[in-house]
């Protein structure tokens, strides 16, 4: 509970009404309080209920300078269901620092180096934690420094010279995580200095014309979505087949707005990759404009 000498101005027990800034700031000792001890109690229905509460306010644990999601990645075994919510509703957290300078990967792969799990289960889960925070970094922060000059991989053995001992190197698994990860950050491709042409309609009057409007072609997405039913992240599609013509030529559409005027309202999407199709029929259609800004833009855009 906030520590009486910080209000001894005042009498604790006058507060005149919930804007009372001595109402704020117990409310948010309480609040962060039940945060970290749902945490730390891997009790993931009190963690979801206090991040749903109005105006939450979230004091860091002071023995270490700790934010939740560093308190969180550190459970072993490691516990998806309150590491998600915390890295969908509390996106800053993410690269905050404790007091030695460390950012919650440091503490999720520390974690996972130390427990070494076995192939099965509870690794899945380590993976997807670690999966789950890069995906929600840029891939620059991927070797943020502490303030002793270490990223969160400097714990692993050298692939070049194993030095734990164990049958099963666990850096093997871990450095794969970031290896194989998708690239679902920044620019998928670096564009040329002219940029991309813009699609020209063909006349309505031609074959082309008449392929391109009876034709349809196929866009989608792929991304996960955070269910509030089931607290869990789930992969989702968005798929449409419009016409070629409307993916292609028509102003009023395209691509990116195809996916946009179509995809569900829900919050924390995290979009994965996007499939655009376009059949083979209409290969003069591609070939004089590739890639054409409308398949360009529903990659940058939406």
């Amino acid at each position: 509970m906030t520590p009486v000498s910080t209000f001894r101005h005042r009498r604790l027990a006058v507060i005149p009404d919930a804007d009372d800034y001595i109402y704020h700031a117990i409310r948010s000792r309480i609040q962060s309080t039940l945060l970290f001890q749902g945490i730390y109690l891997r009790n993931a229905d009190l963690v979801f209920t206090i991040l749903g509460c109005p105006n939450l306010t979230i004091i860091w644990d002071l023995e270490g300078h700790l934010t939740p999601l560093h308190a969180a990645v550190q459970l072993r075994p490691p516990n998806e269901q309150i590491v998600t919510p915390l890295i969908n509703q509390r996106q800053d957290d993410i690269m905050q620092r404790d007091d030695e300078g460390r950012v919650p990967l440091h503490h999720a792969i520390e974690a996972a180096w130390k427990t070494k799990p076995p192939e099965g289960e509870v690794r899945s889960e380590f993976a997807n934690v670690i999966r789950y925070l890069m995906r929600n970094m840029q891939r620059t922060d991927f070797d943020i420094k502490d303030d002793s000059g270490r990223s969160p991989w400097y714990l692993l053995c050298d692939p070049s010279n194993c030095t734990c001992g164990y049958p099963e190197c666990a850096a093997s698994w871990i450095r794969e995580l970031r290896d194989t990860l998708e690239p679902i950050r920044g620019p998928a491709l670096d564009e040329n200095s002219e940029g991309p042409s813009e699609p020209v309609a063909p006349p309505e009057d031609s074959a082309q014309y008449r392929a391109c409007v009876t034709t349809d072609g196929t866009v989608g997405e792929f991304y996960h979505a955070y269910d509030e039913r089931s607290r869990r992240v789930q992969e989702r599609i968005n798929l449409k087949t419009p016409s070629i013509y409307r993916m292609m030529y028509d102003p009023r559409y395209g691509c990116a707005k195809i996916l946009q005027f179509s995809r569900r309202r829900e919050g924390s999407q995290d979009f994965r990759c996007r499939w655009i199709h376009i059949p083979a029929n209409n290969v003069r259609a591609t070939s004089r404009h590739e890639p054409t800004e409308r398949l360009t833009e529903s990659r940058n855009n939406g």
